[in-house]
């Protein structure tokens, strides 16, 4: 295993070097094997077949978020390409099925996979970093949030905690390389239709603070949410919404109509349409976060879905907005999430949020909804109807 190893790791090395990806060391020791990259020395610490398999994998993964637009069967097939590669399997044939056996694993992986990767890869480059440079650089982003998004009272930085933040952009825009070379849109969504967009731009919302808080800006924004039928700002309006666990969102007025057609099916439609404007991504920026994972208390980076542009966008520039589609029927949404109406603009989701728990959120939605002030469309239409007093237990 040891001579298959070796000569598998000069197959990649090889592929490496034409990639201009960081080499990776081969060098075993007592204890584990190192690998080096860029911030850290990783030690795997498992058996030896086991720490083999582990380290190819580690090598096909990184070629594969290495690329922004390359396959795992491209991957596995540029490997397989090779001219090392081919002198080496004749003899050791073994080394197909370490391949193969990471491409059976990957084969149904899309972009969100590539991302979910660069996002572990970049998390990992933190523990590359004192504590006292993580520390400095969370609580700067705490402040922000204190001084919702503002930056007049904000910390002096280091340099080493400076690198964090550029690290951040650097994280930011290998996820943006990804939707420009994949020539992936992302989208912004609202009730105000082309022919009644201003001098037909998207205008900035000024003063805004991003998902995160972190930072008001005064930009254009968009998601890169899935557009695929339950993305649930679909049915959003100007009121916005509201979420609660994973289940719950509070829609913010009451645009829905249930109708039925000729088979006796209950539909959602917005009695105001919404628009989704499909935008090349070129001109913005996704917004990226620091935070410390709930369950490891490690460090981590984080991508909102959210992106920002500081310039208006052009609905008549093709290149800039792409195509533009009008949304009505949301009934999809109820399969995947609880729709409820603010039937009096009364602001019953921001209430909710402003409780303690969310059991006594709950509570209090449950309570508007029979008094009338909000209507549950799942229940109404009896599609996904959940008792929200249980929802996220």
């Amino acid at each position: 295993m040891s001579k298959i190893k070796d000569n598998i790791i000069r197959i990649i090395n090889q592929i490496f070097r034409r990639n201009k990806i960081p080499m990776i060391d081969n060098v075993a020791d007592y204890k584990g094997v190192k690998i080096k990259t860029q911030s850290k020395e990783y030690i795997l610490t498992k058996s030896s077949e086991k720490r083999e398999k582990d380290k190819i994998n580690f090598f096909l993964t990184s070629l594969y978020i290495s690329s922004s637009t390359k396959t795992p069967e491209q991957i596995a097939n540029d490997v397989l390409q090779s001219e090392q590669y081919s002198r080496v399997v004749i003899e050791h044939p073994e080394i197909n099925s370490l391949i193969n056996e990471w491409q059976e694993k990957t084969k149904h992986y899309t972009y969100r996979d590539k991302i979910r990767l660069i996002t572990i890869d970049y998390s990992q480059k933190l523990q590359g970093f004192d504590k006292k440079s993580i520390d400095d650089a969370l609580n700067f982003l705490q402040r922000r949030r204190q001084n919702h998004g503002k930056n007049n009272d904000d910390i002096e930085l280091d340099t080493e905690t400076s690198k964090i933040f550029e690290l951040i952009t650097e994280y930011g825009q290998a996820i943006k390389r990804i939707f420009v070379d994949n020539n992936i849109d992302i989208t912004h969504i609202t009730s105000i239709a082309p022919e009644q967009l201003e001098g037909g731009v998207l205008k900035r919302s000024i003063d805004r603070a991003n998902n995160y808080e972190t930072e008001r800006v005064n930009g254009v924004f968009a998601s890169s949410y899935p557009i695929d039928g339950n993305n649930p700002y679909i049915a959003r309006n100007n009121s916005g919404m509201i979420m609660l666990g994973k289940t719950t969102y509070i829609y913010g007025s009451d645009n829905i109509e249930v109708t039925q057609d000729s088979e006796g099916k209950k539909h959602a439609i917005l009695r105001q349409p919404n628009y989704i404007y499909h935008i090349n991504p070129d001109r913005f920026n996704p917004v990226c976060n620091l935070t410390v994972d709930p369950r490891s208390h490690e460090p981590v980076f984080e991508f909102s879905e959210e992106w920002i542009s500081d310039s208006e966008v052009d609905i008549s520039d093709h290149s800039q907005v792409r195509n533009i589609e009008q949304v009505k029927d949301v009934t999809s949404l109820l399969e995947h999430y609880t729709i409820l109406c603010d039937t009096q603009n009364h602001e019953i989701g921001i209430k909710a949020r402003q409780s303690k728990t969310k059991d006594e959120a709950l509570k209090f939605i449950t309570m508007k909804i029979k008094d009338g002030s909000v209507r549950n469309i799942n229940q109404e239409t009896g599609i996904n109807d959940k008792d929200l007093s249980s929802i996220e237990r």
